[in-house]
C-alpha cells in the first residue's frame, strides 16, 4: 500500500516531467538541468482546516547548470517559469508554490551548481 504522502509526491514528479524537468536523487550522479525533490522543513504538519488533514512540504531545486559563471540569465528565468507552471499543474492532490527564491550557488557532492530554490506544499485528508 502506498501512503498519501507517496502518492501526492509522485503526482508533483509527473507534472514537472510533463514540463520536460528531469527529476533526480540528489544521492545519485547529478546532470543539469534537473529536478531535486527534498522533504521541507516541516515535512508533514497539521492545519486548521481539520484535525485529519495535513500539509506536506517539499524543496524543489532546479539546477540550471554547472556554474555560477557559466548559466545565462534567461537559463535561470526558463527554469523558475517551468517549475512554477509544473507546480501550478499538478493533479490529484493540488500543490501550491510557496516560494521560488532567485538563482543561486548551490553545492552538490562539491560541484557548485546555479539553482533555483522554492518550496510547494499540498494538503492531505485523512490524517496521511
Amino acid at each position: 500500500m502506498t501512503s498519501a504522502i507517496t502518492g501526492a509526491r509522485e503526482g508533483l514528479e509527473a507534472s514537472l516531467t510533463a514540463q520536460g524537468l528531469r527529476v533526480q536523487d540528489p544521492a545519485g550522479q547529478v546532470s543539469p538541468p534537473a529536478v531535486f525533490l527534498v522533504p521541507g522543513d516541516p515535512w508533514l504538519a497539521p492545519t486548521r482546516l481539520g484535525p485529519q488533514v495535513r500539509e506536506v512540504t517539499y524543496r524543489v531545486i532546479g539546477l540550471v547548470g554547472l556554474g555560477v559563471d557559466t548559466v545565462q540569465q534567461s537559463e535561470a528565468e526558463l527554469m523558475a517559469q517551468r517549475l512554477a507552471d509544473a507546480i501550478a499543474a499538478t493533479q490529484g492532490p493540488a500543490w501550491a508554490l510557496i516560494s521560488l527564491d532567485p538563482p543561486a550557488e548551490y553545492d552538490v557532492g562539491g560541484v557548485t551548481y546555479l539553482a533555483i530554490v522554492g518550496s510547494t506544499h499540498t494538503h492531505l485528508a485523512g490524517g496521511s
